[in-house]
């Protein structure tokens, strides 16, 4: 594939997660059963962590006090969120350098490698670096 043709291959990939966002979901899984007890206010409240995407990087931890409230969920979308813009942002600067003419084959596994990093979802990462494959050698 051209420099070219996979340049625009990459931004319509990221113009098109953030058009129909839809299609990037999330699964929020509950982790962390080594809960830690905290006193606040009379009564006893459990740190739980929790982690976004399926993979290392996204995550943190927030209070529960027998069930999520609306507090928890906004914490949790909000790391949704940076993933998803994480993802996003990475898309565009491959896009950027791929389009760049005589562009190292270095800089682009260097953000190849960080598209990765950062956890998108495989098939993200698989087409980006099908497309990227000609630039890579």
């Amino acid at each position: 594939m051209e420099p070219a043709e996979a340049s625009a291959v990459l931004r319509d990939m990221a113009d098109s997660l953030e058009a129909n966002t839809a299609q990037f979901n999330y699964e929020i899984t509950m982790v962390g059963m080594n809960a830690s007890p905290v006193i606040s206010g009379g009564h006893v409240d459990t740190v739980v962590g929790f982690q976004a995407g399926g993979g290392p990087g996204v995550g943190g931890s927030f209070v529960v006090n027998q069930t999520i409230g609306p507090v928890e969920v906004q914490q949790m979308q909000g790391a949704a969120g940076e993933h998803f813009n994480a993802v996003v942002a990475a898309l565009r600067d491959l896009a950027d350098l791929s389009g760049e003419p005589d562009v190292e084959p270095g800089r682009l596994k260097a953000a190849l490698a960080h598209l990765r990093s950062i956890a998108a979802p495989q098939v993200i990462y698989g087409v980006a670096a099908s497309v990227l494959a000609a630039q890579l050698i």
